[in-house]
């Protein structure tokens, strides 16, 4: 198969939960049955966010052994978790990358919070923190499913988005860790989810409260709070699908395709598990090439934090975010790609490896 048989037609999609969901119909109508009994438990008294039901339960131990935290909050999504984070914290003024997703950058701004924008890396894309005072509380996410190393200096408080690095080697140093169960993340299926995980026990019963509406464990309204719970059906998926990355076997695969994109481009990119992204020097060419060749792409970032008005005034310079917004792309990347969709790639990746960046 060459580049031009497949001209103008997608056929091997960036986004992978469709083949996930038919390699494993079995499983996923055998949860429903599972999780059917449980789903209205509490819902009379209370939403399952306070009341965790079965799905919940074998999930909260799953992420507890894993992490090793004391305390886990389950609720819609993990945009939903960063929200209820930053608004229980009394932190008005926050650093954070600029080169990120706007989610967690939403959070702060919701909260009227002031920014204070960081470089990142050339190679790596995370978090520069040349320009971090630690006596700041500072948002840490991990992008393309790797770690972000942490501050080196003692941070007031680090809130760490690990939505797109659950399985991600050197990550889980944060006060908080927030993990999404979400539909377009590796630990979710078809629904949304979110959580986060901390040892500050206070911490955990406040946002657990804000998560259900304002409510005490009597059932007391406290304070106005928001409605974000996770459904069981959802739980009991990403507790399975946290199983089948546990032995390695899908990090494995990851990394040998990321390999052979490497050696295509002849360069060493520290892409994750989450997606495969490279720098190009002329990025409408790259991409109409390989969608002509039935491969999507993906551009994550078009704008950075600190060329988005929504997050207050212009910051200072950004040189490495300025370049990386307009050089970086996505190409497929995960377990359910086939060897013969691989070599595809990697040859149409060949065909392009002079517009390349290191």
């Amino acid at each position: 198969m060459d580049c031009s048989e497949l001209r103008g037609h997608i056929v091997i999609p960036i986004k992978y939960k469709k083949r996930l969901f038919e390699a494993n119909k079995d499983l996923w109508r055998d949860l429903l049955d599972e999780a059917a009994p449980s789903t209205d438990i509490g819902r009379a008294q209370s939403t399952s966010s306070m009341i965790p039901n079965l799905g919940h339960h074998k999930l909260e131990e799953k992420l507890k052994s894993k992490y090793k935290r004391k305390h886990i909050v389950f609720t819609d999504c993990a945009s939903d978790a960063l929200d209820l984070v930053v608004h229980a914290l009394p932190f008005k003024t926050w650093y954070a990358p600029a080169y990120t997703w706007y989610s967690p950058l939403n959070a702060l701004a919701k909260a009227n919070c002031k920014i204070e924008f960081l470089d990142v890396e050339y190679e790596s894309r995370t978090v520069d923190y040349s320009g971090y005072d630690p006596t700041y509380p500072i948002l840490v996410p991990h992008i393309d499913g790797r770690a972000a190393p942490r501050p080196p200096q003692s941070a007031r408080f680090i809130l760490e988005d690990a939505a797109q690095s659950p399985f991600a080697s050197g990550n889980n140093f944060g006060d908080v860790i927030i993990l999404s169960l979400g539909s377009s993340k590796k630990l979710g299926l078809l629904g949304q989810g979110g959580c986060l995980l901390t040892d500050d026990e206070q911490l955990a019963l406040r946002v657990k409260s804000l998560a259900c509406f304002g409510l005490s464990p009597l059932n007391e309204l406290i304070e106005p709070g928001f409605k974000s719970y996770l459904d069981p059906y959802n739980a009991l998926c990403s507790y399975h699908i946290m199983e089948r990355y546990e032995d390695q076997t899908h990090q494995n695969r990851i990394d040998q395709i990321t390999a052979a994109y490497n050696d295509a481009l002849g360069i060493q990119n520290p892409s994750g598990l989450e997606r495969y992204t490279f720098k190009v020097t002329d990025r409408d060419h790259v991409r109409s090439t390989l969608h002509e060749a039935g491969i999507e792409t993906r551009v994550w970032i078009k704008k950075h934090g600190g060329q988005l008005p929504a997050y207050g005034k212009t910051p200072g310079p950004l040189p490495i975010s300025d370049k990386l917004v307009e050089e970086c792309l996505d190409i497929p990347l995960y377990e359910l790609l086939t060897d013969h969709e691989v070599e595809h790639i990697e040859k149409c990746l060949r065909t392009l490896s002079e517009y390349v960046t290191n």
